[in-house]
């Protein structure tokens, strides 16, 4: 796939206006989100015809000149040839299809909140800084074990200035950038530190504006059909429709994305969190999340016995799962609402809605699997500071660690069993709606095949005649003879009729069937006529006598 065609595919990094859903996200290109490939962001039948060769270590910093100057604290390692400069593998190419140049047309300035957390388990909000082009060595106050950086609107500069700061592997902003999910581990150093990446969709249930005031960000893709949930694996959104959707606001659950990149230092951790421009998660939220989880006194303890900087990183996965918790609870509540038009109403549409809100949550599969993984993930992967700790502190940080991981898993594995539930009652309503609609057509078919047996027996009479009609018709010598008269065609035509009438009705055993359920004898049904005229003359009989004993 060329870099054009992957950019036109690709998630537009405009954010859309306030009243504007969500644009598509396409199925993301999960090859292109680990480190580990040794062709990035290229495909298998890219060849490299300008016959590039690489020197290790890969990195020439300093080699180019510097138009920020010295005075701009730029010193030798300028930021702006990030990430060409400390990843020479990254070649034009690549970086064009991993959009990461995009980002230099779109935002002007970035907003960053940050969070300091010490090493006494206290958190402390140092605000927001605003950055248009370069930033300077940031000053972090002593005793600082982590420092949150929350990105809003992430510019191509500030990218450029924390990657080159930090050496931080382009795989993160361009999965960020372009919504895949990964999770790995690069850089360890034994008794210093790593790097640790995490990409996570999820779904967050959040209220719309009513039709009348909201917008498609694509031409392509209507709002009309955006509310019932179209193209799942490549769409954002799935309403809810509740009520009149031109005045009333519309529930529905958003793919969102937490992405973040985590340096474990052994002086001082930073933790780097991207937002998207349209998501609902926005920077300043996220950061007063994490604030808050400082407020804990269940996580300030935490804190205090152990210096491990993950579990700073740990406590941001309870917003997906808090927010997993609500879109489930809200997809229940709108299931329990079409059931009950189903089973009030007999419109067939309801299957069609059934069937959209099933394949999303089919596709929700992935995102908890997902979800899972990032969890074990964290629990698994070591960390190389721990050399540094003493043996006390090694047991309470992994007991800690596998002991939160723990909840969180067992968490998630609640959210799988209600989806696991949520999805056999949709199947359950989807039957439902079909041996409704299914009865409807055995009912109209049995009144249709109802009619039809009545045409049958009125064809049946008439049949005889017909045939003697069609015999008498014939222009033949035996009947030219003056034989072919009225009363000869009734002398043939209604014995005809009565013999037929005779065979029909004894032929026929639901009319033979008693009060008993008791099929009769096969003589009996042929003396069908004898029969019924006993059992009507013993009717007349206790009528006539019934008669006489009242007067």
């Amino acid at each position: 796939m060329s870099a054009a065609s992957v950019t036109e595919l690709a998630v537009p990094l405009k954010p859309p206006g306030e009243s504007e859903l969500p644009p598509n996200i396409p199925a993301p290109a999960r090859r292109h989100g680990s480190p580990s490939g040794p062709w990035p962001w290229l495909d298998i039948d890219f060849s490299n015809t300008k016959g590039r060769t690489l020197s290790l270590p890969p990195s020439y910093i300093g080699q180019e000149f510097c138009p920020h100057g010295s005075d701009k604290g730029c010193e030798k390692e300028c930021w702006i040839h990030y990430p060409e400069s400390i990843f020479a593998n990254w070649s034009e190419l690549q970086v064009k299809k991993s959009r990461i140049k995009e980002l230099s047309y779109i935002h002007p300035s970035c907003t960053i909140f940050n969070v300091d957390v010490g090493y006494d388990g206290t958190f402390s909000d140092t605000g927001r800084l605003i950055i248009s082009s370069y930033s300077k060595e940031d000053q972090r106050p002593k005793n600082t074990r982590v420092r949150a950086l929350f990105m809003e609107n992430l510019s191509l500069p500030v990218m450029q200035i924390l990657g080159t700061k930090y050496n931080i592997e382009p795989f993160f902003f361009s999965s960020s950038l372009n919504w895949i999910p990964s999770r790995y581990q690069e850089d360890e150093q034994p008794d210093v530190g790593d790097h640790i990446t995490i990409t996570l969709p999820f779904i967050r249930a959040k209220l719309i504006p009513p039709k009348s005031t909201r917008h498609s960000v694509r031409e392509t893709n209507s709002t009309d059909s955006l509310a019932d949930g179209d193209s799942v694996g490549s769409q954002t959104a799935l309403v809810l429709r509740r009520g009149d959707p031109d005045i009333e606001s519309q529930e529905t659950l958003l793919l969102e994305l937490l992405a973040v990149h985590m340096i474990r230092d052994r002086e001082s951790s930073t933790l780097i969190s991207y937002h998207a421009p349209y998501s609902s998660t926005s920077a300043e939220m996220l950061h007063k999340r994490v604030s808050l989880a400082g407020q804990s006194v269940y996580w300030q303890k935490i804190f205090k016995q152990s210096p491990d900087p993950t579990l700073v990183l740990l406590s941001i996965f309870w917003y997906p799962l808090y927010a997993w918790d609500e879109s489930l609870a809200t997809l229940w509540t709108y299931i329990g609402e079409l059931e009950i038009g189903v089973l009030k109403s007999q419109n067939i549409e309801f299957t069609q809605t059934l069937y959209k809100i099933r394949a999303h949550v089919l596709y929700y599969v992935s995102l908890q699997e997902d979800f899972k993984n990032a969890i074990i993930f964290l629990r698994d992967t070591y960390n190389p500071m721990m050399g540094t700790y003493d043996d006390a502190t090694k047991n309470i940080t992994r007991k800690i660690l596998q002991r939160e991981c723990n909840n969180l898993l067992v968490e998630i594995g609640r959210l799988e069993l209600s989806r696991e539930m949520q999805e056999k009652r949709l199947q359950n309503v989807i039957d439902l709606a079909f041996s409704r609609h299914t009865q409807n057509l055995s009912e109209a078919a049995l009144r249709d095949s109802a009619a039809m047996k009545q045409i049958s027996y009125l064809t049946m009479v008439f049949l005889p005649a017909s045939f003697a009609a069609s015999a008498f018709g014939m222009n033949l010598d035996v009947l030219s003879q003056g034989t072919g008269t009225i009363p000869d065609y009734l002398a043939t035509a209604i014995p005809l009729t009565l013999v037929t009438i005779w065979i029909m009705i004894a032929l026929h055993e639901s009319w033979h069937i008693k009060n008993d359920n008791e099929m009769p004898s096969f003589w009996a049904r042929w003396l069908w006529p004898f029969v019924h005229a006993k059992e009507l003359t013993e009717v007349c009989r206790k009528s006539i006598l019934c008669k006489y004993s009242l007067d």
